[in-house]
C-alpha cells in the first residue's frame, strides 16, 4: 500500500513520524519534519506502521546535505540531514515526552532545560569503535559499521566523527591487519590462523594531548605481539599506543579476559577539567571530551552550591576512571567512589594519586555496596555535613533494587546522569515517590548528528 504523508514530528530512534489516511501513526526512517513524499507501507500492526520511502514529494526546510560520504550506509551519523537547530529541540522533546508520559510529571516541560549545544559538529568525538567483519567466508577484512536498522555492515573508510589523520585510520587499519592476519599467513613468520582474526577495532584520539591508540579485540592465544605492532607503527604515524582486549565468550556476550599491551604506555591520556586522566582501553570515558566537561562542571556547581557544600559526602556510584570523582574532591567535598569494572577501578585509583586527591574507593557492585554505605554514612559526621549522590548507570538505567534504596536514602541531593530518556524517567518516578523532587533536567548534546542526548537531572529532598 502507498500513500503520500507530511513527516510531522522525530520519534526516539530517529524515525520520522506521519499519520495515514486512517489516521494511524507511521515510522519512515531518513526523513525530517516537513517532508512530504509516497511511502511504501510495508509492516503494519493494529496501532501504528512502518513505511519506507519510495519519493520525495517536497523536502522540508530543516533537511540539510549529509556531510559525511557515508551516510545512508554507515548507521553511525543517521541524523546527518537534520539540520542543527532542528535535532536540538527534538532531543529535548525527547526528554520532556519521557517524564511526561513515563514518570508521569506534570510540569516536566518547564523542568527541562534547552539543549546545551556541541560546540563542534564534526571531529567531535574521541572514541569510535568498529566491527572488523569479512563480508564472505575467507574474505578481506573489512572496518565498518552496522547500517541503520540492520545486522548487516558498510565499510568505512574514513570516520568525519573522529576527524583528522585518527579519522582517516579506519580503512587504513583494515587493510595492514589483513596484510597481517590475511595474507601473512601464507608468509614466513606468518603470526595468526583465522582463530586469531580480531573482531573490533577501537580508536581513540585526544586533540589535546596528542594521543592516539588503536585497541584490538580478540580471543586469547599465542600472537606475534612486535610484529603486529610494528606493522601498525610503522604505516600509522599517529598512533602511540597499541593494546590487544582478550575476550571469551559467556553468556552470549564477550568478557574481558585482560589487556595486552602491544607498542607504547598501553593508555590513552586526556586532558579534562585541569588533570590529564589516564584511561585503559576496556575502561569507559565520555565520548566527547568538551561536553563531559560542561556537564561535570554543571554537575559540581548544582551539587554543591549553597554555604557548607564543601563538607558535603558525595557517593559517585558507577565511578568510572573518575570524572566527577576528581573535580568534586578537588572542590572539597568527601568523595566516596563506587566501581565493579577492574580496568576502570585501576584507572581510577591512578588518576587520583596523579592528581594528588583524596577519594574513597570502593570495588564492588553498587547494589551491594550501597547499602552499608548508607547505613555507615547516616550515623556519622557525614550525615550532619550532608549526602548525596551521583548516579552515571549504563543506558538500561538503575536496578530496581538500587533506584528503591536511593529513593529510601537519607540523601538530600541526587544528580543523575542519563544518555537514555526513557530509564531516566521510569528511575525519576521511583525517586520522586520517595520523596526527591526534581529540580531541573539539562540535555547537553554529546552525540551531533544522532538521536543519541545525554541528560543531567538534579533530585532534591528534605531530610
Amino acid at each position: 500500500m502507498r500513500q503520500t504523508v507530511r513527516i510531522e514530528s522525530l520519534a526516539y530512534q530517529g524515525h520520522g513520524v506521519a499519520h495515514l489516511a486512517d489516521g494511524k501513526a507511521v515510522f519512515v526512517a531518513d526523513t525530517v519534519p516537513g517532508d512530504r513524499l509516497l511511502v511504501e507501507v510495508a509492516d503494519e500492526h493494529k496501532c501504528f506502521a512502518r513505511g519506507t520511502t519510495v519519493e520525495l514529494l517536497e523536502a522540508s526546510e530543516q533537511r540539510v546535505q549529509a556531510a559525511c560520504p557515508h551516510a545512508g550506509a554507515c548507521g553511525g551519523c543517521p541524523w546527518q540531514i537534520v539540520g542543527y537547530a532542528s535535532q536540538l529541540f527534538w532531543k529535548r522533546r525527547f526528554v520532556v515526552d519521557s517524564l511526561s508520559r513515563i514518570a508521569h510529571i506534570a510540569d516536566a516541560d518547564g523542568l527541562v532545560a534547552e539543549t546545551i549545544a556541541a560546540p563542534k559538529l564534526w571531529g567531535m568525538r574521541n572514541k569510535v569503535e568498529f566491527k572488523l567483519y569479512r563480508e564472505a567466508a575467507g574474505g578481506r577484512l573489512q572496518a565498518g559499521m552496522y547500517t541503520a536498522r540492520s545486522n548487516s555492515c558498510a565499510p568505512v573508510e574514513s570516520c568525519m566523527a573522529l576527524g583528522g589523520q585518527p579519522g582517516k585510520l579506519p580503512g587504513r587499519l583494515a587493510g595492514l591487519l589483513n596484510f597481517v592476519f590475511v595474507d601473512g599467513r601464507a608468509k614466513t613468520g606468518s603470526l595468526a590462523t583465522a582463530d586469531l582474526t580480531p573482531y573490533r577495532l577501537g580508536i581513540r584520539t585526544s586533540q589535546r594531548t596528542g594521543d592516539c591508540e588503536v585497541a584490538l579485540w580478540s580471543r586469547p592465544a599465542p600472537l606475534r605481539r612486535s610484529f603486529l605492532a610494528g606493522t601498525i607503527g610503522q604505516q600509522a604515524k599517529c598512533v602511540n599506543s597499541v593494546v590487544r582486549v582478550l575476550t571469551k565468550e559467556q553468556d552470549g556476550r564477550h568478557k574481558t579476559v585482560r589487556t595486552e599491551v602491544l607498542a607504547g604506555r598501553g593508555f590513552w591520556s586526556e586532558a579534562f577539567g585541569g588533570h590529564v586522566l589516564k584511561v585503559s582501553a576496556p575502561s569507559f570515558f565520555q565520548v566527547n571530551t568538551k561536553m563531559a566537561e560542561l556537564l561535570a562542571k554543571r554537575l559540581k556547581e548544582q551539587l554543591l552550591q549553597g554555604s557548607g557544600r564543601c563538607g558535603l559526602q558525595v557517593f559517585d556510584l558507577y565511578a568510572g576512571i573518575g570524572s566527577f570523582t576528581l573535580p568534586l574532591a578537588a572542590a572539597g567535598a568527601c568523595v566516596v567512589a563506587v566501581e565493579i569494572n577492574g580496568s576502570s577501578l585501576c584507572d581510577l585509583r591512578r588518576n587520583l594519586s596523579a592528581a594528588g586527591l583524596q577519594a574513597e574507593v570502593v570495588a564492588g557492585d553498587v547494589a551491594r555496596e550501597l547499602p552499608w554505605l548508607l547505613r555507615r554514612a547516616t550515623g556519622g559526621q557525614a550525615a550532619r555535613g550532608g549526602l548525596a549522590a551521583i548516579v552515571d548507570p549504563p543506558r538500561s538505567g538503575l536496578s530496581s533494587t538500587v533506584a528503591k534504596a536511593l529513593a529510601d536514602s537519607p540523601l538530600s541531593r541526587l544528580a543523575y546522569v542519563s544518555c537514555d530518556p526513557a530509564s531516566l524517567a521510569r528511575d525519576a518516578r521511583i525517586l520522586i515517590d520517595g520523596g526527591f523532587r526534581l529540580q531541573q533536567a539539562v540535555p547537553f548534546d554529546f552525540f551531533p548528528q544522532t538521536y543519541h542526548i545525554e541528560t543531567l537531572a538534579l533530585f532534591e529532598k528534605d531530610t
